[in-house]
């Protein structure tokens, strides 16, 4: 009796004690679900686009994974419509959020309760078996290991707003998309003038786990408030007066302070290259960097570059027999004889560009323009954009041939202004901005560097998005933090007997250099970790305040600091 007592317990703690494994939830475990529902537990609501773009999935496939997670009431699913826009939200339940915990609670289990396996004797049965059980083990281990980092990690809030402000006497249309609001945000600025940020989509999508990316329309374009001619190449002076570059620079800087965001990055593309450039040079203090995508620095040396390279497309078409090529090289003289300031000029070089020349894409234009099109038009379904409030306006343009003396515009000269990091992004082959002008841009600018990117045209993120991407990406990681290298001073005179222990790191001092040329908005932006060091180092620039800043070979409303070391 008492033997079968004790054989009848044993078998009862053994049946007790099944692995943990058992207990975790298959309809969770599966990757993508997993992925999908850590995701979820840490934000409020996220969605449907946002989900698909950041784990890399298509529309069906997330959706099947949707309605399994939703058949079993782990999730809700809100479709609702701002504005005439649909938008899909997705959410935890209640029960989702236990359900998720839950299952990290056994995985922490399963990795935190394995007991050590028993030394095996030589010759003992099991070897393969216990090599597979320590392969598993291994693959629990990292995706548990993956989980704890997610749960240390500062929460992620997915976001995605969409915004229609009147800002500058005009409405504003602009997204701002990311995964956590405590990132840098990036400023889209779309060419045209009169294209929208739409042409940025699907690409800009995959920046937005590293920064917050601000898709903006400029005023008279996208989703903004139009412009309305009753002639359309003949405004009032009502009709157009104000779309200026001066209002488009203003409209900038108030989606900034509408977003309560202190610093951004700057990307422009083609024309948005020029509204960049002229930004960055009327607030260098809210430029974090500034990026030049394949962009216009000079409307005359644009033109005459178009011009250049259809004549020599057109000449090695005459050498090769094709028809046309008389009259199309005739057509390019005719126009290269027009004045600068003949609106005929710069159309007349476009439409040579667009059509018989193909300057834009590398091969098959037309197909290439077909399949970016298709492109940007099945991203405006996927994130619920009207295709007829994305058509390209023509009214910006004349506005700027009217205002601002567009024709013949040049804004190369301030280059050498710009004191912030700059990266310049160009395609190889682009015909209409060439990389020769992209390389001058960089040469010209202080802190710039170049990414030339081969097989390319005029569009870096429809021939190499990956390769522009990362050039972004990297160009963020990399001066996120910034001292402007042209301002190092490395002791304090009056605390030169400091020793570099008794700080923590170097003190940054900030100021700016006022439009006359004084120095001004002089502040510690970086403490070294010892108070009188700092007192010292802010006492040091103060005594140049309000002083002709010529020491610093700064142009006029440039920031800089000056680090300090112990010396």
């Amino acid at each position: 009796m008492t033997l079968k007592a004790e054989k009848h317990s044993a078998q009862v703690e053994h049946t007790s004690a099944h692995h943990p494994r058992l207990e975790l939830d298959e309809a969770i475990h599966q990757p993508v679900r997993l992925s999908l529902m850590a995701l979820l537990a840490q934000s409020e609501r996220v969605d449907f686009a946002f989900l698909r773009d950041y784990l890399e999935l298509g529309d069906s496939n997330l959706s099947r994974h949707l309605s399994a997670l939703e058949s079993l009431d782990y999730i809700n699913i809100e479709k609702v419509f701002e504005g005439k826009r649909g938008r899909t939200w997705v959410s935890l339940s209640a029960a989702g959020r236990e359900a998720f915990a839950q299952h990290v609670r056994v995985l922490r289990q399963i990795v935190d309760v394995a007991p050590a396996p028993a030394e095996k004797a030589p010759g003992a049965v099991g070897g393969n078996i216990m090599k597979k059980h320590t392969a598993v083990g291994a693959l629990v281990c990292a995706l548990f290991a993956l989980l704890l980092c997610l749960a240390a990690s500062a929460p992620v809030r997915a976001f995605d707003e969409d915004h229609s402000k009147t800002i500058n006497g005009t409405v504003l249309h602009f997204r701002v998309r990311g995964t956590d609001k405590n990132h840098r945000y990036l400023v889209l600025l779309h060419g045209g003038p009169g294209f929208s940020s739409a042409m940025f989509l699907p690409w800009a999508s995959r920046l937005e786990k590293t920064v917050n990316v601000v898709y903006l329309d400029q005023r008279g374009s996208g989703q903004s408030a139009r412009l309305h001619f009753a002639s359309p190449y003949a405004p009032t002076d009502d009709e157009s007066k104000d779309y200026t570059i001066a209002n488009l620079i203003a409209d900038m800087e108030g989606v900034r302070q509408s977003l309560g965001v202190e610093k951004w990055y700057v990307l422009g593309h083609s024309w948005g290259g020029m509204l960049g450039l002229e930004y960055t040079a009327a607030h260098p203090e809210r430029v974090r960097g500034l990026i030049d995508m394949d962009g216009l620095m000079s409307v005359p040396a644009m033109t005459l570059n178009i011009l250049d390279n259809a004549q020599a497309k057109f000449e090695a078409d005459k050498k090769a027999g094709l028809p046309n090529a008389d009259d199309l090289l005739t057509r390019v003289a005719t126009l290269r004889a027009l004045p600068h300031d003949n609106p005929q000029r710069l159309l007349g070089a476009f439409g040579l560009a667009l059509g018989p020349a193909q300057l834009y894409f590398t091969h098959d234009q037309s197909g290439s323009f077909s399949a970016f099109n298709a492109q940007i038009a099945k991203a405006t379904r996927a994130y619920n954009l009207s295709p007829a409030d994305l058509a390209p306006a023509s009214e910006p343009t004349v506005a700027l041939i009217i205002n601002d003396h567009f024709l013949t515009r040049d804004d190369t000269p301030l280059l050498a202004k710009i004191a912030v990091p700059a990266l310049v992004i160009n395609g190889k082959q682009d015909g209409v901005i060439s990389p020769q002008s992209a390389e001058a841009a960089q040469r010209a600018m202080p802190h710039a560097q170049m990414v030339l990117l081969n097989n390319c045209g005029h569009f870096p993120f429809a021939e190499q998005p990956d390769k522009a991407a990362k050039a972004v990406e990297e160009f963020v990681a990399r001066t996120s933090v910034w001292t402007n290298p042209d301002l190092a001073q490395p002791v304090v005179p009056s605390l030169a007997g400091v020793r570099a222990s008794d700080i923590q790191r170097p003190c940054v001092i900030g100021f700016v250099v006022g439009t006359d040329g004084h120095i001004t908005d002089v502040q510690v932006k970086r403490s070294s970790g010892n108070a009188a060091f700092d007192a010292a180092c802010l006492a040091a620039v103060q005594k140049g305040h309000g002083q002709p800043a010529v020491h610093n070979g700064l142009p006029a409303a440039a920031p800089g600091e000056y680090s300090f070391q112990a010396g």
